[in-house]
């Protein structure tokens, strides 16, 4: 890989205080059966181990060091505005990608010609253990997907012809990308799922996606302050992510629960 050079594809990765999952998260890239990339990853001033070991990475990525913390959507941005490349991929710095990912998604998209394209993902915990799968279908609208919300930023490809000057935007919530993704979707219609597995999305104690509630307040908020959604479709969105929500990051516990219970009476 040649760090210096133009790639095909470029992947950026926002980074704070993630010590404990970088080195797997940038290995499922080094590992990749495509090596047409480069990876820039944001180090949003950890104060962990973090941004020592990404010095000891080298040339292998291309290390921005934040002076202040300026959370995700910021460093994103960055990463698009310093990269070159014909493609996008995002990666949160504890998720992980299966070793045929970007190759199956650049296939797939260049085959279908699409603006951008999203994958299935298996959720997973803190310890790596399996939590629930995730089937992700295509959206034909940006409505669809505010009523499921499913699209996970780490599965993302994107041509940049496609992106053009599209930002991030921090509003005051947690949910940067989920403005992003429905900007993306207002854009086009020429984007699909790709119905394999390529991600190993994990969800952490104390993370965004570890709060449900919150979440819900601030998609409330942001589709009410920023997409200026009546109060009626606002709610009809609320619930359709509820159960989507049940089933991506609870189903398992459910499905434990009455096979432990059947067992039982028997």
């Amino acid at each position: 890989m040649q760090v210096n050079s133009k790639s095909l594809i470029d992947i950026i990765v926002p980074a704070f205080n993630s010590d404990n999952y970088i080195e797997k998260t940038l290995d499922s890239v080094f590992n990749q059966t495509f090596q047409d990339y480069k990876i820039y990853v944001i180090d949003d001033n950890s104060s962990d181990g973090t941004s020592s070991f990404l010095k000891k990475l080298g040339s292998k990525i291309n290390l921005i060091k934040l002076k202040k913390n300026k959370g995700p959507a910021f460093c994103r941005n960055i990463g698009m505005r310093v990269s070159n490349s014909n493609y996008l991929c995002f990666l949160d710095s504890d998720d992980l990608w299966t070793k045929d990912k970007l190759l199956k998604q650049y296939k797939f998209m260049k085959k279908l010609n699409l603006d951008f394209s999203y994958t299935n993902y298996v959720v997973i915990d803190q310890n790596d253990k399996i939590k629930s799968k995730v089937y992700v279908k295509n959206y034909t609208s940006v409505n669809e997907f505010m009523c499921d919300t499913s699209i996970a930023t780490s599965s993302l490809m994107l041509k940049r012809s496609f992106i053009d000057n599209l930002k991030f935007k921090k509003k005051g919530y947690g949910f940067d990308d989920y403005i992003f993704k429905c900007e993306i979707l207002l854009k086009t219609k020429n984007s699909k799922c790709l119905n394999d597995y390529l991600l190993n999305y994990r969800v952490r104690k104390n993370s965004i996606s570890s709060k449900p509630f919150r979440n819900f307040v601030w998609i409330w908020k942001i589709n009410r302050d920023y997409f200026k959604l009546p109060l009626l479709i606002n709610l009809k969105n609320l619930f359709g992510i509820s159960i989507s929500s049940l089933f991506k990051y609870r189903i398992n516990i459910i499905l434990r629960f009455l096979k432990n219970k059947t067992k039982k009476e028997y």
